[in-house]
């Protein structure tokens, strides 16, 4: 019984790092194709549209 919820799981976990591998790529394509407009502070500025971060100041 143990087993077949043990495999289960592994199967649930592989699926979810799929999903995040998919969504990632996704994350990546949408901050490389915005047309990004930047609002922030004198330390860091966001891009309103697709969240993207630059960091002015360490």
């Amino acid at each position: 019984m143990k087993l077949v919820r043990l495999a289960k799981l592994e199967q649930e976990r592989a699926a979810l790092n799929a999903r995040i591998k998919e969504i990632e790529k996704e994350i990546i394509t949408l901050q490389t194709t915005c047309e990004h407009t930047f609002s922030g502070d004198s330390y860091s500025l966001s891009c309103t549209k697709c969240g993207i971060t630059r960091v002015l100041y360490y």
